[in-house]
């Protein structure tokens, strides 16, 4: 574990919240939150658009804040936390601040790097089995290795997991062309898979890859774990979709790809990047969602082996009080293309108070399911 500077002085979040925010006020009108801005002005329910419209320069200073709370291992929560009214009430959720840190460092207006790690309670999880059923939950996130729960959407490693061993070997390639924070890459490493990811966000990209150099670095000081340098996974920043002339996939072999890990994001329920227009993230019509999925499915077959799984977890989302049931839709993208279908299997999706797509709306039912459907590719 390397050792903390002792001539610098430890890091004080404090002095990073902004002198402005003794001047905001929450209250109450009725039922109505009411947030009054330094500047005078009362603004029902956030202040964030108003921050924005009339404060472009101190909002900026606030981004930038977050962005070198993050930096220095600060958790989104506690950022949150940080930035409170001077009744001490929050002024935003901490999607907020996460919403914020993703869109300067999409456009390229900010370098970033996750918190490193500084080291690893253990390389192997503790209690892991084998799924053997159709229906998998994991109410806790797996943290060993270098995983952590701080990139929104990934899958959980405990998932990631059972399908590499079931339906892969050592030395197999695994490709995940929506990579997010590297999840499905540590898990093949330790595995001792070789292992390519994909993805269009910047903040994606570079989670993933210092992640992984941290694995490497922790692992080259650990007796009790030993990972090929051979197999460390290669990291492509690009839209894994085909909807751009550039591909992503230049270096791989046709029919080199043993497992497909595919976990796209959910329309624009949740924002992954804000630059790219090719980003499925920020597409809202599911028409266009199922027509760039089936393009990215057609397009990824001429790398799939002959003895080659695709495994699919999507989920579906609520708008307006209505579903919109993207799991059997983007399913049914892959079957059109020629697919065909091993197994569906349901997965719990336990409450999430970051992901507001999930709640149920107008008197329906809250969200706690996903998809995760194993195709293959017909040799």
């Amino acid at each position: 574990m390397p050792k903390r500077d002792l001539t610098k002085p430890p890091f004080d979040p404090n002095r990073l919240r902004p002198q402005l925010l003794d001047s905001v006020c929450v209250t109450k009108n009725g039922q109505q939150r009411v947030v009054v801005c330094f500047c005078g002005e009362r603004i029902k329910r956030s202040i964030v658009p108003h921050m924005k419209r009339s404060h472009s320069e101190e909002w900026t200073r606030w981004v930038k804040a977050f962005v070198e709370l993050r930096r220095n291992g600060v958790s989104l929560k506690k950022i949150m936390r940080l930035f409170h009214s001077k009744n001490d009430s929050l002024l935003f959720s901490w999607t907020v601040v996460d919403r914020a840190i993703r869109s300067v460092v999409e456009k390229g207006k900010i370098e970033y790097s996750p918190p490193p790690i500084r080291s690893v309670k253990t390389w192997e999880p503790l209690d892991f089995r084998l799924e053997t059923t159709t229906i998998w939950d994991f109410p806790i996130r797996g943290t060993w290795a270098v995983h952590l729960g701080d990139y929104r959407g990934n899958w959980p490693p405990q998932m990631v997991r059972n399908i590499i061993l079931k339906y892969t070997n050592p030395d197999d390639l695994v490709l995940d062309p929506f990579m997010g924070g590297g999840t499905t890459l540590i898990e093949a490493w330790l595995l001792g898979r070789r292992s390519v990811g994909v993805d269009v966000s910047k903040l994606a990209y570079y989670t993933a890859s210092a992640r992984l150099n941290q694995m490497q670095l922790l692992s080259n000081q650990d007796d009790r774990v030993h990972i090929e340098s051979r197999n460390k996974p290669q990291l492509v920043l690009g839209d894994s979709t085909f909807a751009s002339n550039n591909s992503p996939y230049d270096a791989l072999q046709p029919k080199s790809v043993k497992l497909l890990c595919v976990h796209p994001p959910y329309l624009d329920a949740l924002a992954y990047g804000s630059a790219d227009p090719d980003d499925l993230s920020r597409i809202k019509e599911p028409e266009e969602y199922v027509r760039r999925i089936a393009d990215f499915a057609r397009g990824t077959t001429r790398y799939l082996s002959s003895t080659n799984v695709c495994a699919l977890l999507i989920g579906d989302v609520r708008r307006n009080g209505h579903i919109i049931p993207l799991g059997t839709l983007t399913l049914r993208a892959f079957l059109d293309v020629g697919f065909e279908l091993d197994e569906i299997i349901i997965k719990t999706q336990h409450r999430d108070r970051s992901s507001e797509f999930y709640f149920a709306s107008a008197g329906g039912y809250l969200l706690a399911h996903e998809y995760l459907y194993i195709l293959n590719w017909p040799s």
